[in-house]
């Protein structure tokens, strides 16, 4: 269930959850790692662009 958690981490600072699974989407699409695993949410997370 991390997409879940993921969607409902959305909610949180008040994005819609839709856009967030597009980028999250994407993010598997361009690197093959699933954000929905704290081991690859961890390689995206250090990945990330300043």
């Amino acid at each position: 269930m991390p997409g879940r958690q993921l969607r409902a981490r959305a909610r949180v600072p008040g994005l819609h959850p839709n856009p967030v699974d597009c980028r999250l989407a994407r993010v598997t699409e361009l690197t093959g790692l699933d954000p929905g695993t704290p081991r690859d949410a961890a390689l995206a997370g250090s990945c990330q662009a300043n």
